[in-house]
């Protein structure tokens, strides 16, 4: 478990590894995706700026239960609302911290304590399929990390608790993911993963089951930061 008063440090830290590693020369900034919306051949224009949908999985010591539905936000929006939740995804060959990647899934809830603290669950897969473009079928997950090549899938959860005093962080070590349905007309994902979740250094020793995680989304054809 990471010391609280560590947190700002461990999320500065890791989202500026993400502007570092950013290399999306079409990204856009909010404005533009607004103004700009991208097109589609089946629908038109993406109908959200992020994505939305459902998502779900079981994290025993971690929160155990997650479920969260609705219209996903990145996190430098969503920490000046009382409570919020959502879940979304956008598929586009992106490089994301050193990784090629086909997807990336999110899903986060949010909500302030009486006391002035908050409590923040958040998750992120990078979906990558290096031969044939994604597609429907099994993504085995490795380290966030380790060089994903073939068809891989990586995942990283953080938790911060200020009610219980817990700001930890988590990669799915390993386990499967598996894109059930991919309706690139009506754009929407849904699939199924578990696995096992593995804390950040220096307590990489701990390792919790991640259960029965399902999602059903919408997803939209520009990349973004989460």
């Amino acid at each position: 478990m990471i010391n609280p008063g560590h947190r700002g440090w461990s999320l500065i830290g890791f989202l500026l590894l993400l502007i570092v590693f950013w290399d999306d020369p079409g990204c856009k900034t909010h404005d533009d995706a607004v103004s700009n919306p991208s097109p589609s051949p089946c629908t038109g224009a993406d109908t959200t700026l992020y994505g939305s949908g459902d998502f779900f999985f079981i994290a025993p010591g971690a929160g155990d239960t997650f479920a969260v539905s609705g219209r996903y936000v990145p996190s430098s929006e969503y920490g000046i609302d009382s409570a919020s939740q959502g879940a979304g995804a956008f598929l586009s060959d992106t490089l994301i911290l050193g990784h090629r990647v086909s997807a990336q899934l999110a899903a986060y809830t949010h909500a302030l304590t009486t006391g002035g603290g908050s409590n923040e669950r958040s998750m992120v897969i990078l979906i990558s399929d290096s031969v044939a473009g994604l597609s429907t079928g099994d993504y085995q997950f490795i380290p966030f990390a380790a060089p994903m090549t073939g068809r891989s899938a990586a995942g990283h959860f953080l938790y911060y608790s200020d009610e219980h005093g817990v700001y930890s962080t988590y990669d799915i070590s390993s386990g499967t993911l598996t894109i059930t349905s991919l309706d690139t007309c009506a754009r929407r994902i849904a699939g199924t993963f578990s696995g096992i979740l593995q804390a950040a250094p220096p307590d990489t020793g701990i390792r919790l089951n991640l259960l029965g995680g399902t999602f059903h989304l919408h997803y939209v054809t520009r990349a973004y930061i989460f």
